[in-house]
This record gives C-alpha cells, sequence and structure tokens, in this order.
C-alpha cells in the first residue's frame, strides 16, 4: 500500500511519539488514555506503570511560556518538502504523516508528523489559543546498515540517514556492486545510530480570523469527513503545502525550552521550539476540527523544575497545611500578576508554587516540603474490581478520598 511504502508509520499508540517507529500490518491502535473523566492527564500514572513520569516528573510539558523562557539560541531550520501524506484519526488526536528536516544548531531532525491540540496545550503569558499544532521530530545521525549474504557473511554499510530499507539505495548498490554474489545478498538490516529518545516538537499556535487557513489546517480540512471514526486514515496524495508555513518560521521569534511529552508516558527530555506569533484558521476550519478532536489538552504544568502538580494536589487533598498555604501564596502571586497585565505589563512571570514564607518563596518546594512519589502499581486491576485514587493517579494518598474508584469495563475498554 502506497501509504506503507512511502512513509513513517508506528507500532506506538495514540501518543505524541505515534509516527516515528516503523508500523507492522494492522492498523492504527486503539488510544491507551484519554481526556475524560477517568482516562484523563489526572489519572494517567495509573493506567500504567510507564507512565510515572506523569505524577512525579519535575520538567512537564505543557507550560504558561513566560519572560523566563528563553529565545531559541538558533533559528530552526526547516525543509517540509510537499509530497503525499497520509492523514490518521488516533482517537486521541488527528495527525498527518510526512517527512521533513529540521537542523536546531549543530543537530539534525527528522520530520515524522504533525498532530493537532485543541484548545492549545501551552499559553503565551497565561492566554491559550483555540488550536496548537504539533510537529514531531526525532534526531537523526548515520545509519547503520548489515547486508546479510546467503552463506552468513555480513558486509557493514555506513550510509546519511534516513536508512535505506531496500537493495536499491544509492548508498547500498555500490557496496553490492564489488561483490560478485550481488544476487546473493537477501537480508539488508537497518539501525540509526541516533538517539531515538531525543525529540523536538515545533509548537505552532493558531488565532481565529474571517480569512482562508493556513495551508496545513485548509489542506486536511476537507479529508476530515473521511476520518471520522476512530482508527481510519485516509491519503492526501496532493500533499501539504508549507511554503508559507517555513517562511513564517523563519521571520517569527521561536522560544526554547526542555519539557516532556504532553501525553503518556510524559517522557522528559523533549526539546520544545514555540513559534510565538500565531498562525491563522478560519472558524468554520476550526469547528470541523473541533468535531472530530473534540478535547485533547493536557492542563498547564508546574513552573519547570518545581513539584508535580499531581504530587501538589495529592498533598492538598491530604491536608498537609504547608502545602494549603503554599498554593493559596502562589494564588495570591497569580492574582497579582494578572492585576499588572490588566495595566498594561506584557510579560507576566507565573508564580510558582513554593513556600508560603518569603524567605523560602525563591527555593524549589523540594527544599521546603519533602513529598514522597512513588511509581504507580504495574498490577492492573480487572473488570469489576476496585482501584483506590492512589492506583489511579499515581500517587500516594495518605487518607482515601471519596473511598473507592470501582473500574467499569467501559472505562478499561476505552484506554
Amino acid at each position: 500500500m502506497f501509504a506503507k511504502a512511502l512513509l513513517f508509520a508506528s507500532t506506538a499508540s495514540a501518543t505524541c511519539l505515534h509516527g516515528i517507529y516503523k508500523r507492522a500490518e494492522g492498523g492504527i491502535e486503539p488510544p491507551k488514555f484519554g481526556y475524560d473523566a477517568m482516562n484523563g492527564p489526572h489519572v494517567w500514572a495509573g493506567l500504567d506503570a510507564a507512565n510515572s513520569a506523569c505524577s512525579s516528573g519535575t520538567v512537564q510539558s505543557p507550560i504558561n511560556i513566560d519572560s523566563s523562557v528563553q529565545q531559541a539560541a538558533a533559528k530552526p531550520q526547516v525543509n517540509f518538502p510537499k509530497a503525499p501524506v497520509v492523514f490518521e484519526n488516533l482517537g486521541t488526536t488527528i495527525e498527518v504523516v510526512m517527512n521533513g528536516t529540521t537542523k536546531v544548531g549543530d543537530q539534525d531532525f527528522a520530520l515524522k508528523q504533525y498532530h493537532i491540540h485543541t484548545p492549545s496545550e501551552h499559553r503565551i503569558n497565561r492566554e491559550y489559543s483555540p488550536l496548537e499544532v504539533h510537529m514531531v521530530h526525532t534526531a537523526v545521525g548515520k545509519s547503520s546498515c548489515d547486508l546479510r549474504h546467503a552463506s552468513a557473511l555480513h558486509v557493514p554499510v555506513l550510509c546519511a540517514s534516513p536508512c535505506p530499507h531496500n537493495t536499491t539505495h544509492p548508498c547500498v548498490t555500490p557496496v553490492l556492486s564489488s561483490y560478485a554474489s550481488y544476487h546473493k545478498f537477501h537480508v539488508l538490516t537497518c539501525n540509526d545510530t541516533a538517539d531515538p529518545t531525543k525529540i523536538a516538537v515545533i509548537a505552532l499556535m493558531f488565532e481565529l480570523c474571517t480569512e482562508a487557513s493556513d495551508p496545513i489546517i485548509a489542506g486536511i480540512t476537507p479529508s476530515l469527513s473521511k476520518i471520522e471514526a476512530v482508527g481510519s486514515e485516509t491519503e492526501i496524495e496532493e500533499g501539504i503545502d508549507t511554503a508559507g508555513l517555513q517562511a513564517h518560521i523563519a521571520a517569527s521569534n521561536v522560544l526554547q525550552y526542555t519539557g516532556s511529552l504532553t501525553t503518556p508516558p510524559c517522557s522528559e527530555g523533549v526539546t520544545f521550539l514555540i513559534v510565538e506569533n500565531p498562525l491563522k484558521i478560519s472558524v468554520a476550519d476550526f469547528n470541523a476540527i473541533k468535531k472530530v478532536v473534540k478535547f485533547n489538552s493536557r492542563f498547564t504544568q508546574n513552573s519547570l523544575n518545581q513539584e508535580n502538580l499531581i504530587s501538589v494536589a495529592a498533598e492538598v487533598a491530604s491536608g498537609n497545611t504547608t502545602m494549603v498555604e503554599a498554593v493559596r501564596a502562589a494564588h495570591k502571586a497569580t492574582l497579582s500578576e494578572g492585576s499588572k497585565n490588566s495595566t498594561g505589563s506584557k510579560n507576566s512571570t507565573a508564580a510558582k508554587v513554593a513556600s508560603p514564607s518569603s524567605s523560602a518563596a525563591a527555593k524549589p518546594l523540594a527544599s521546603v516540603i519533602n513529598i514522597n512519589v512513588v511509581a504507580p502499581p504495574a498490577k492492573v486491576a480487572k473488570a469489576g474490581s476496585t482501584l483506590s485514587v492512589t492506583e489511579m493517579s499515581g500517587v500516594p494518598m495518605p487518607t482515601p478520598i471519596a473511598g473507592l474508584v470501582q473500574r467499569r469495563r467501559a472505562v478499561r475498554n476505552s484506554l
């Protein structure tokens, strides 16, 4: 099939990582998380032991983009050629699987896909946007290829990424032509030497307008009716016109920080490149996308290197007076910042959850209060059994909240 041969597909489920690994036949896996009451961001850590960072990580995304977030040291150099793409409904988002490259400093990244969040996940000076696009990239380097002879002879080949997956690739044929038994090389395996966990995301904000949408939106909305069902996909053979987008990125202010995936497993170390100037989306296109996507925005996380908000909520719920006072102090600081903004201050600084005492306000919360965060249990309860709030949130609770939560079969099947 065209889509399988041309594009990078995935064995991952419907997460930000989707589209960065090759996918075996079988189509799109059903989502293992969601944004509703019993499978939303507040309980992601309890859905799978691998999601522990969702409740314990201290550099989680999305965040409020304020004056503490620095401008990118080097403007990303992007190249997104127009070519046929695959448009998919993952259940938690809609995604365009496409190729392209981005250079950040001296590191090259390969574009794997872009997907949509509505409303936006990041906020700029506490203001959200109606829609945010994440262009997900993985680091690239040289690929180590191994040509295997029928008699078990191995011939290593080094060539530029992406790794070739056929014996007609230009970097493979010279090696093959030097062997008389060329036709006996019947296995070609490739492994990219770049760190597969090194991910960069270009985040694009959109604002509503009465004009036509930017082509990366206008190019997909006519195909929305073909992917209304979760797990469905379609080909957009004419591709997506990104010429305007590339010029927009080059002309815009770009901010950079290191955060995390905004979906499970919430892995940290992700480079975010926030394109500050918004793009356009028409009201009609926004409503059409929202009808399919519904809602898929993780709540704003704590300031970088501060305690995870799931941990903070657990401590507040347990009645920890120090934490309660800290939260109240942070709320007052937020109100104060809002007052400054209303009088004309453009760059606000997000309030951090810290000690209620002024002398400790600049210290990380960990130096004020010790919060014991552990990974959630690996064992998953069966249908009809019960899960405690601790198990669902992935954070230990000194006292139960609202007793036990009944796990229903319908909930289990939706994860």
